[in-house]
């Protein structure tokens, strides 16, 4: 999870991505909000505007020292494509954008070995050789 330190002394999630998703499946994360300064901090957010990207209605939340609290995301895709959007959180003067990102799986592949030798053969001569193709993606 990436975190990040705003001058107020608000530790919070830099970015949520959402893996291994399916259309008409949810999937929920949390944004994390914990206060590590000396003073109390008060926290307010928007919602995504993507409709796949859901979370409770945004309220203020007072944060003491040491205090921490989580903004759950729902993720309900209805499509298999790439989904972004960002919620803005607004901590006394500062504004901090948290982006939200749903990626595709990917093709990945590797071999079982860093070279495929076939060595000098003359032209049309067939040649077999076994290797592992591995899925990694």
């Amino acid at each position: 999870m990436h975190t990040i330190t705003t001058a107020e002394g608000l530790m919070m999630t830099k970015e949520l991505t959402f893996h291994n998703w399916l259309p008409g499946q949810s999937t929920s994360r949390n944004i994390l909000l914990k206060n590590v300064g000396t003073d109390p901090i008060s926290v307010t957010y928007t919602c995504p505007a993507t409709p796949e990207f859901k979370t409770s209605f945004p309220k203020r939340i007072d944060l003491f020292t040491g205090n921490a609290f989580r903004v759950a995301v729902t993720f309900e895709p209805t499509k298999k494509k790439l989904y972004e959007d960002v919620m803005l959180f607004f901590v006394q003067d500062t504004v901090v954008t948290v982006s939200l990102r749903a990626d595709l799986p990917r093709l990945a592949v590797r071999l079982s070995e860093q070279v495929v030798d076939f060595q000098e053969r003359p032209c049309g001569m067939t040649m077999h050789k076994h290797f592992q193709i591995i899925n990694c993606g």
